[in-house]
């Protein structure tokens, strides 16, 4: 993962971070506190709390596989208000999914981008503008069911 901290780009692994601009690494501990020494760290630099600690270590387990959106989905829906949404979708692991038209299909709203579980029933997903819209779902066995900010439901079966 790639941070931005005091206009320098910092790259955390799963043990260590790496200044963009130091030869140095700065390891991470058992428990994933940060310990940067004042060579390495920005002067704006403030030592993040244990809770901004433990969110960092949250958002970079959170990739949707918890809320088992990850796979390739077919639409099964076929109202007039979801049609700019793919026919295909694959939702990926690493928080990426790919959109593919249907027949017929001009433009469609998820196309290629990002997306994020942001809670139990709501995600947020890239649409082709790379504007993060957030999205109400729920699943019930192998049927997905989204429901976007204008109150349109369309419904996707998991395909794999």
């Amino acid at each position: 993962m790639d941070y931005r901290l005091a206009h320098k780009q910092y790259q955390v692994g799963p043990k260590s971070l790496h200044l963009a601009d130091s030869q140095a690494p700065t390891f991470l501990g058992d428990l994933g506190s940060l310990s940067l020494t004042e060579r390495q760290a920005p002067k704006n630099y403030q030592q993040p709390s244990l809770v901004n600690n433990f969110y960092l270590l949250f958002c970079s387990f959170s990739s949707g596989q918890d809320m088992n959106l990850t796979g390739k989905w077919k639409k099964i829906s076929k109202g007039e208000c979801d049609k700019h949404y793919p026919d295909e979708i694959e939702f990926h692991e690493h928080p990426r999914f790919l959109g593919k038209k249907g027949p017929g299909q001009n433009f469609i709203l998820w196309d290629a981008g990002g997306y994020a579980v942001i809670d139990s029933d709501r995600v947020q997903i890239q649409i082709a503008t790379d504007e993060q819209v957030p999205y109400e779902f729920s699943l019930s066995g192998d049927v997905l069911t989204f429901t976007d900010r204008d109150g349109c439901e369309f419904k996707y079966q998991r395909l794999e």
